[in-house]
């Protein structure tokens, strides 16, 4: 609509100069000619006069004095100069108006090519695969996750990591700005096809030692009953699209222990954390 709209306007506005120009060439045409007649009424009048007679300058019809009295706005639609102006700029108009379509001609497609990259991309979600754990003092220390395409295209998997943390339930929601996780597990660009998944391990630490818990005892697993401890992890997986763009899936979760409401435990998404922990690329 807007774009019809320009349109119109450069119409409209190219006829009212047209009109002007019109109108101001009609006035230049009559002004010669009443000056052209006054000049041989003159002509006639100083030939039958005496020639010892001086005439008065002021007498003599001057074009160009009366001529300085219509240039204020005449000049601006007079021919050849007034109106090429006025051609130049209707034109650069048009041009601006052109370059304007074009490049919402260009958003347009970018974002179309955007969307299609979406639908078609790679998706991995990356997430506990502890479904009914619950923590006891034989293997309480170990934590299983998966990566899982479920994107439309194949990705290859550049590395993933975890980290598995027991936390002092004040600092459950107390994280860096920024995630640290240990040192990655490479995968060298491992394939992931659409539907496809694979799973990965880590330890248990303690927050305060970063030493590696390899037993619950009984009175740790009393502490994450009552919940004045957690169980905390996050992580992330690393990959390439089709399309050659690396991109990252992050997460963070913390352990719900078993209720009466809860028959069986399992990790749930930790909120009121830095973004950065569940960003996804």
């Amino acid at each position: 609509m807007r774009k019809y709209l320009a349109i119109v306007g450069v119409i409209f506005l190219g006829v009212i100069i047209l009109g002007l120009a019109v109108y101001v060439d009609c006035q230049d045409e009559r002004y010669t000619q009443e000056v052209a007649q006054k000049a041989a009424a003159h002509d006639k009048n100083a030939s039958s006069a005496n020639p010892a007679e001086k005439h008065s300058q002021e007498n003599v019809p001057n074009p160009e004095r009366h001529a300085l009295s219509w240039y204020g706005w005449y000049g601006f639609f007079r021919w050849p100069n007034g109106t090429t102006t006025w051609a130049i700029i209707l034109t650069l108009i048009v041009i601006a108006e052109q370059t304007r379509q074009t490049r919402k001609a260009a958003e347009a497609s970018l974002k179309q090519a955007d969307a299609q990259m979406f639908s078609e991309r790679a998706w991995i979600v990356i997430k506990s695969k502890m479904s009914g754990y619950e923590p006891n003092n034989v293997d309480g220390f170990e934590y299983n996750w998966v990566i899982k395409n479920t994107g439309n295209t194949p990705a290859r998997i550049i590395e993933t990591q975890c980290r598995y943390e027991f936390v002092h339930a004040l600092d459950l929601t107390n994280l860096p700005l920024q995630p640290q996780y240990p040192a990655p597990i490479i995968l060298n660009g491992f394939l992931l096809p659409p539907g496809d998944s694979a799973d990965y391990q880590t330890y248990l630490v303690s927050v305060n030692t970063a030493k590696v818990i390899s037993r619950l005892e009984e009175e740790e697993l009393n502490m994450i009953r009552m919940g004045l401890y957690n169980l905390r992890v996050f992580g992330y997986v690393k990959y390439l699209d089709v399309f050659e763009k690396e991109r990252e899936s992050r997460f963070c979760e913390y352990y719900v222990w078993p209720s009466e409401r809860r028959r069986y435990g399992d990790f749930r998404p930790l909120l009121g954390i830095p973004a950065d922990y569940t960003m996804h690329t």
